[in-house]
């Protein structure tokens, strides 16, 4: 089985390394493809792309570094139809992450997407919950 994980931030990383590991116990010939930081390296070997070439925050740095942006979401679509997954794992990062869950419909796989409950996110999930993204979608509590 070949799944293909992205955690954009530093919690992200941890859910899913801590996933990886679980998952890997169960099926040890899981073959992890990843966007993520060093928890998931631990457990994977290296990234795609590191979350600390992912994360900027603001308005002013995410419009400044747009083009980095999305020469990323470009350089994922493609790395994806070649590893060929059998499901992808979207964690967090719901800016990258929900245009990767509607690039993934449109190739028909699976693709689950798990976002932590914060202030601000409820907006996100409701469109997620709507229907607009034929994904299954796990939630997590903080």
């Amino acid at each position: 089985m070949k799944l293909y994980f992205i955690a954009g931030e530093a919690s992200g990383d941890l859910h899913a390394s801590n996933l990886m590991k679980a998952m890997l116990r169960k099926n040890p010939d899981i073959r992890f493809r990843f966007w993520g930081g060093d928890k998931m390296k631990a457990v994977a070997g290296e990234p795609v792309k590191h979350i600390r070439d992912l994360a900027f925050m603001g308005f002013i740095e995410v419009v400044s570094n747009i083009r980095t942006i999305l020469s990323n979401i470009k350089l994922c679509k493609k790395d994806i139809l070649e590893f060929k997954p059998d499901a992808m794992v979207l964690i967090d990062y719901p800016g990258f992450n929900l245009r990767i869950a509607a690039f993934a419909k449109k190739i028909i796989f699976r693709c689950y997407i798990t976002f932590l409950r914060r202030f601000g996110r409820g907006n996100k999930t409701a469109f997620i919950k709507s229907g607009n993204c034929q994904s299954d979608v796990l939630y997590s509590s903080l």
